[in-house]
């Protein structure tokens, strides 16, 4: 009965509101409301869906009479009620947020930064959600507000980049938005400031703790790892480089770009506008540990125009609607900002990224920084050093050696190859032999087959008479050394001359089968310690 109710309210709601009688609208989604909130109503399977449509039809109303920020308020209600099920609510909410003045949304933000920077209870030197920055270099209150007044006015990108993570903080349930959210935002609000520092720090904390690609998209390339470096470092493992790589969310990447653009590093921020440009048009995004940045489970990230239609009309009914796509803004903003720094980087770079985008220019940047830093700094490979000279010492008596027979000689034991590289004539000998192996039966069977190893008789002849293998002064007919026992030599068979005590003598000397007394037995080994 009371679902039936909530039912012919809803329509008599839509009616009115279409009617441009919007207090008689709000009235009516106010009863409907009640109707749902009986238990009968909510044992009902369609009660959540009709708990949505009474909602919307309530916001929709106070939107009419000019009551943006109430609706916004009934929006995170219903989604409250609903679990965050509730796409319609979400995309609803969207378009809501963006019939709210710059100066609102500035309000908000500012107080949620203020609130986030502020002392923890346990550290007075770090903030509660955000790093601390010194007084001398903080914004006032005033002033950050109005920087991000300003930003939010001025840069449509970063106004439907409040919007939106405004929009996903609610829908996942969660009150106040996530450490990625308030740096995103203070670092725009420090960068519109002309403080570009505290917006490099910013905007790398928003990328860290912002959502990021699996383990599978972060690819490690060669010309990448030799440039492994510390925190300003080109390499793979720059942990600021490895989490932008990774990163699914552009407008982090196009703010540190912006923040590297005002400090006059232009490679940096073309590479930062590549990789925004790249994932805005590549990746959705994903949702984060805090939820930072990252889109609505069941809604797209931004609302594109077929979302508009269906909340023009409510989720009763959908309707057509226009407009471009925030994804395209997005990618259209980063790419008019790849174009600009195009024309103020070297030409190398240039080509690097006309050739492969960001991985081209990745990669250069790494060869370049590898190739600055000292060789003992420089990253190589198990055994290069050792390589590198052996291939030096063959190439010196063969400068034309195939590169099959190059690596099965470097296959040989590290000895047995010094010791034929001493005598140009064994080297000579093995070369031949491997490269009859290559010609007569191919490079595979070369790297399964056994070297013949110098034998004895080769060595003595290649180093000449007088050639000793055993140690100096050593003969293969002499008896072994007898091992030591306890720090005396193992007592071998004595002659005793026959006569008196001499088998007493013989007895007493310690033999193979002497063992310590046993605890007891005559003088003990251990008296007591007190």
């Amino acid at each position: 009965m009371e679902v039936e109710s909530a039912k012919r309210l809803l329509g008599e709601s839509l009616a009115a509101l279409k009617d441009g009688n919007a207090t008689t609208s709000l009235a009516a989604a106010n009863r409907a409301l009640t109707a749902l909130a009986s238990p009968e109503a909510r044992d009902q399977p369609s009660s959540a869906a009709l708990l949505a449509r009474a909602f919307h039809r309530k916001a929709a109303a106070l939107g009419a009479l000019g009551d943006s920020v109430e609706a916004v308020r009934v929006y995170r209600s219903g989604l409250a009620a609903c679990g965050g099920a509730a796409p319609a609510l979400t995309a609803a909410l969207r378009l809501t947020l963006e019939n709210l003045p710059a100066s609102w949304h500035a309000a908000y933000w500012c107080g949620r930064i203020e609130a986030g920077q502020g002392p923890a209870p346990f550290s007075s030197r770090d903030g509660r959600r955000l790093a601390g920055i010194p007084p001398d270099a903080r914004l006032a209150p005033g002033e950050l507000r109005a920087a991000l007044e300003r930003v939010l006015a001025t840069r449509r990108g970063v106004a439907d980049e409040a919007a939106d993570l405004l929009c996903q903080t609610w829908s996942r349930g969660r009150k106040q938005p996530g450490r990625a959210e308030l740096s995103y935002l203070r670092g725009a609000a420090y960068l519109e400031a002309g403080d570009a520092g505290q917006a490099l720090r910013d905007a790398r904390c928003a990328i860290v703790f912002g959502p990021r690609a699996g383990p599978a998209a972060e690819e490690r390339t060669p010309e990448a790892d030799a440039g492994d470096a510390g925190e300003e470092g080109w390499g793979a493992a720059s942990p600021w480089l490895t989490a932008a790589r990774s990163s699914l969310w552009p407008a982090a990447l196009g703010l540190l770009g912006a923040a590297y653009e005002a400090t006059g590093d232009n490679v940096r921020a073309l590479l930062l506008a590549c990789l925004a440009a790249e994932g805005a048009g590549g990746h959705e995004r994903e949702g984060s540990g805090e939820g930072a940045g990252g889109a609505c489970p069941e809604v797209p990230a931004v609302v594109g125009s077929s979302a508009k239609g269906a909340v023009c009309g409510g989720p009763e009914e959908g309707q057509d609607g226009g407009g471009l796509e925030s994804g395209q803004q997005e990618e259209s903003v980063h790419e008019a900002a790849r174009r600009r720094l195009l024309r103020r980087v070297p030409e190398e770079c240039v080509a690097a990224v006309r050739a492969r985008g960001s991985a081209g220019l990745l990669a250069l940047l790494s060869a370049a920084h590898t190739q600055a830093k000292p060789e003992v700094l420089r990253r190589r490979p198990k055994y290069y050093y050792y390589y590198e000279w052996m291939k030096k010492r063959i190439l010196e008596q063969y400068p034309a050696l195939p590169e099959p027979v190059m690596d099965k000689l470097l296959t040989l034991d590290a000895n047995e190859l010094d010791l034929v590289l001493q005598y140009p004539q064994a080297t000579r000998q093995m070369v031949d032999n491997l490269l009859e192996v290559l010609e007569t039966r191919g490079s595979a069977a070369l790297e399964t087959y056994r070297v013949p190893l110098l034998s004895w008789e080769e060595v003595k002849a290649l180093k000449g008479p007088g050639t000793v293998g055993l140690a100096l002064g050593s003969s293969a007919d002499a008896p072994p050394t007898p091992p030591k026992l306890h720090g005396r030599a193992a007592a071998q068979p004595l002659a005793v001359e026959a006569g008196e005590g001499g088998a007493a003598l013989a007895s007493e000397m310690p033999g193979d089968e002497w063992s310590p007394p046993a605890v007891g037995a005559g003088a003990p080994f251990f008296e007591e310690l007190d």
